[in-house]
Formats: C-alpha cells, structure tokens, sequence
C-alpha cells in the first residue's frame, strides 16, 4: 500500500493506492495525521479510489479507532473509494464518528468535498473543487 501525501490550501490530500494492507494500516494512518497537524490542516481528503484487495471487517473497525487515538484536536475526514470498497452500513465511518471523528465516506469525491468544506458555497470566491 502506498500514500501520497499533499497539503492544499484548505485540506490535506492523501491518496491510497496499492494493495491494501491492514499491517500497514496504522502507519498510513500516523503519516496521514502527522502531516495534517504539521501543516495545520484540519480537513483531510483520503482518495482510495484506486486501492485493490479485500478490506476486512477487523480493518474497518481498526481504520476508525486508530484514527480516534490519533486524533489530537478535532479533525473532518472524508474517504473517497470505489463502490465495492464501501460496505453498506458504513461500518468504518461509524467506528470513527462514534469514536469522536467527523468521518464521511462516499464513492463521489464532489460530495466529499462538500461535507468536508460545508460553508465554501457561502462564502464569495469559493474554492472550485473540481
């Protein structure tokens, strides 16, 4: 598995590609956040779009409860995957918000960035995000 770490102006980009990995998973996640916090970004956008394999159940529960622990001032993630990524009930997103993490996960990488920038259409000079 491998991340691609990049600061834009109003959110971190981290994408995924690869094989996915669940012995990785809890360094992705520390560069992920590590990266966030030195660049004072506190929206991140996981692109996994193109990530391969089979994500478990235990990997599901895990990608939200490391991020809790990692979470060291309130931060809004929006994962971005494939469809046949995406479990219906959203078992990971759960972790994590019932965890403490804003966390959104989508196959539409425009609604993720409008659940990650709420307030950009309201504003004049919005950001365009496409």
């Amino acid at each position: 598995m491998r991340i691609e770490i990049e600061p834009r102006p109003d959110h971190l980009l981290a994408v995924a590609s690869g094989s996915f990995d669940h012995a990785q998973l809890a360094d992705v996640l520390k560069d992920i956040f590590t990266a966030s916090s030195r660049h004072g970004l506190r929206k991140i956008l996981i692109d996994a779009r193109t990530l391969e394999g089979e994500i478990s159940l235990m990997a599901r529960y895990d990608l939200g409860r490391i991020a809790a622990e990692l979470q060291r001032e309130p931060v809004r993630i929006a994962v971005v995957a494939s469809e046949d990524q995406i479990w219906p009930d959203r078992f990971g997103e759960n972790v994590a918000n019932n965890r403490g993490v804003m966390a959104k996960v989508t196959t539409d990488i425009a609604e993720a960035l409008k659940w990650l920038h709420p307030n950009a259409a309201n504003k004049p000079n919005a950001p365009d995000f496409n």
